[in-house]
């Protein structure tokens, strides 16, 4: 009898253990992958580990990092969003075209509020309209790419009279340009969000089940 009690208990602590393990081992490796190329770049190249190069990786990757950030609570709550770097490319040309014909602020401001309509336009007609995600994402992205190029005549948008305007994401700050501190301002402000807020509880909960949520 004290045998088959045992074995229940292994047993039950084993399904116990599990789940909390194969999650450990999912962040792990989301990581892992990351540490292994940074420990081979560091030990094959020798410029890898400067600061300067460092820098200009962050300052490279600093817009996509601060999509990234956005879609990360896509993703959390179950959704997906594949409209996210057509909207990028779109709002950019329109504040780019902005910027050139007049005031920088307004032109940034505007081009913001451009992504932010995308945006609720792709919610009103996921929830709404109930249209898979996955689709009404990817045909919103045709349709920004579009009309970006049709907006553009397929041309690129020089703004070398406007050199404030390139500042704003180059301008450095302790030896660090704008866009690196930016991308690190969001990183931070979602983390408290996703940890630390009660809307934060509710994007993981709504991922986990949404009708149980």
């Amino acid at each position: 009898m004290e045998e088959t009690n045992r074995r229940i208990t292994r047993r039950e602590a084993i399904k116990v253990l599990l789940p909390n393990s194969i999650n450990s081992w999912r962040s792990v490796g989301i990581i892992l992958p990351f540490a292994l190329i940074f420990i081979g770049l560091s030990i094959f190249s020798k410029p890898f580990l400067k600061v300067t190069n460092l820098l200009n990786i962050l300052d490279q990757q600093s817009a996509i990092l601060t999509m990234a950030v956005a879609g990360t609570l896509v993703l959390v709550a179950g959704g997906i969003d594949l409209s996210i770097g057509a909207t990028y490319a779109f709002a950019g040309c329109i504040t780019a075209y902005l910027a050139h014909h007049g005031e920088i602020w307004q032109a940034v401001l505007i081009g913001i509020l451009l992504g932010l309509l995308v945006g609720l336009i792709n919610g009103v007609i996921v929830t709404y309209f109930k249209i898979n995600a996955l689709i009404a994402t990817l045909a919103m992205s045709f349709v920004i790419s579009g009309a970006g190029s049709k907006f553009t005549k397929g041309n690129l948008i020089v703004l070398m009279d406007r050199p404030a305007f390139a500042n704003i994401g180059q301008k450095e700050i302790f030896g660090v340009v704008t866009s690196i501190w930016i991308m690190v301002i969001f990183v931070i402000l979602l983390g408290i969000l996703l940890s630390r807020t009660t809307f934060g509880r509710y994007v993981f909960a709504v991922g986990g089940n949404m009708e149980a949520a």
